[in-house]
């Protein structure tokens, strides 16, 4: 059940610096035609969007490799033929080379270091240059999602892993994606809330929001496109899986709206891909992203995995997020020794 607490203060606690938003910075969020009726209906929703994640987290007591895997298959598309060629190759991997994260961690790490001082040196520091924002986000965050992995996965103490941690944070917070720097902290996050009182979250972030309201006016922002994804999308849904299977959703979304120039990115809260996708049937991937947390649950992975989903909350869900969590939990599988079809996380924990 840790994972369901760990994510549900986060998850609560992005909501109610929404609702703080609204209450005391509407001016600067809804500039015009703000209403209650509409916000109140996205908060509900949202709320119930996350009911169904709390199901699917409950009803995960077995990992099923056969339907997990051809998720993975399907949504490779979306990154386009390197996408397809890198989960082909993942496959190969997994089915024949037998390959374990934990004794590639160090790869990973390399990779994503190499990666970051290539970037730099090559095209520029985004922090110095803020035109280069845009140009560098794509491999900033397939960078991120690299060193992520690398950290959780390193076969050490995590009071060994802090000068690690300290460097990316310093090599990110070049990036100026203040974002990536928390994703990058994530993993050490959540070692520490796991063992605090549920209300650390919530006060820790609200905190934040005062002193900081900067926060507050983007998770409001945030929140105030996921209530125009819910006006748009109910109850069929809009996109019907172009969101998802999209390399570049932000984009999608902003154009939406009106910004047809690819320097325009919209994030979409937790559940907009969802929600704009499939309207109500979104419950379905949401009961899945539950699920997904729930088989994790013991196991390196489910660091890797929460990280992923609290990273997510103000950007949105989106299928390279999807192809990192399935990844994972295809090379976890084939690494334990617990059954051919299935194996049960109770028995790790």
């Amino acid at each position: 059940m840790k994972g369901l607490r760990v994510f549900s203060a986060f998850y609560l606690s992005y909501l109610l610096v929404v609702i703080y938003s609204v209450m005391c910075l509407q001016t600067k969020i809804y500039r015009r035609n703000f209403s209650w009726e509409i916000f109140f209906s996205s908060l509900v929703i949202a709320l119930l969007f996350f009911l169904a994640f709390y199901v699917g987290y409950k009803a995960g007591s077995r990992f099923f490799k056969l339907p997990v895997l051809i998720a993975f298959l399907l949504l490779s598309p979306s990154q386009g033929m390197v996408g397809v060629l890198i989960v082909l190759f993942v496959i190969l991997a997994i089915e024949i080379l037998g390959v374990s994260l934990v004794r590639i961690s160090k790869l990973f790490l390399i990779a994503g270091f190499l990666s970051l001082a290539l970037l730099y040196l090559y095209v520029g520091i985004p922090l110095f240059s803020s035109s280069l924002r845009l140009r560098l986000v794509g491999p900033l965050v397939v960078t991120a999602y690299t060193i992520v992995l690398g950290l959780v996965y390193l076969p050490w103490d995590m009071g060994k892993k802090l000068p690690l941690f300290g460097i990316f944070v310093l090599l990110f917070y070049l990036s100026s994606f203040k974002s990536l720097v928390v994703f990058i902290l994530l993993p050490l996050i959540i070692f520490i809330v796991e063992e605090l009182p549920f209300l650390i979250v919530p006060f820790f972030l609200l905190l934040s929001s005062f002193f900081y309201p900067h926060l507050a006016e983007r998770i409001g922002f945030t929140f105030l496109t996921f209530e125009n994804l819910v006006k748009l999308s109910f109850p069929l849904g809009l996109f019907h899986g172009k969101l998802l299977m999209s390399s570049n959703p932000r984009w999608l979304v902003a154009m939406l709206f009106g910004f047809v120039r690819e320097k325009v990115h919209y994030t979409y809260f937790f559940f907009g891909q969802a929600v704009a996708d499939f309207g109500v049937f979104g419950t379905l991937e949401a009961l899945a992203l539950g699920y997904l947390l729930r088989v994790s649950e013991g196991r390196r992975s489910y660091f890797f995995i929460l990280s992923v989903y609290i990273y997510s909350l103000d950007p949105g869900i989106d299928s390279l997020a999807l192809l990192f969590v399935l990844g994972v939990l295809l090379v976890e599988y084939q690494n334990s020794q617990l059954g051919k079809y299935l194996y049960s996380p109770k028995s790790h924990q």
